[in-house]
């Protein structure tokens, strides 16, 4: 699997020292999520997640069997990563998606009135 990414570990660590990280799959990180209620988690790109697997070998049947009992079965508590399917992962046209939000990254930050 990639080697860790130092730099983007105690980057996370300043964010939140309480984030619980996988060791192998720095390179699938996409962020965080938080919920009403509970405490943020790191979120992982699942398609990320099994290249970084199949760079180990094995058969699709045999990633799959491990990525399914020792990744996402892994319960770590409240704080367990997320893993998420990308809309293009999931076969989605995003064109629509991504155009929104290159015209979000033209509007003033804060927008205007709101207090800073």
């Amino acid at each position: 699997m990639a080697d860790p990414m130092p730099e983007l570990r105690a980057a996370l660590a300043d964010i939140d020292p309480e984030l619980i990280l996988y060791d192998g799959f720095d390179a699938a990180i996409v962020g965080c999520a938080t919920r009403f209620g509970m405490e943020r988690v790191l979120v992982y790109d699942l398609a990320v997640v099994r290249r970084l697997l199949s760079e180990d070998g094995g058969t699709w049947g045999e990633i799959e069997d491990h990525l399914g009992f020792n990744v996402l079965g892994l319960w770590a508590g409240d704080r367990t990563p997320i893993f998420i399917d990308t809309l293009a992962a999931l076969d989605i046209d995003d064109s629509k998606v991504k155009a929104v939000r290159k015209q979000l990254e033209l509007l003033p930050w804060p927008l205007e009135g709101e207090d800073d």
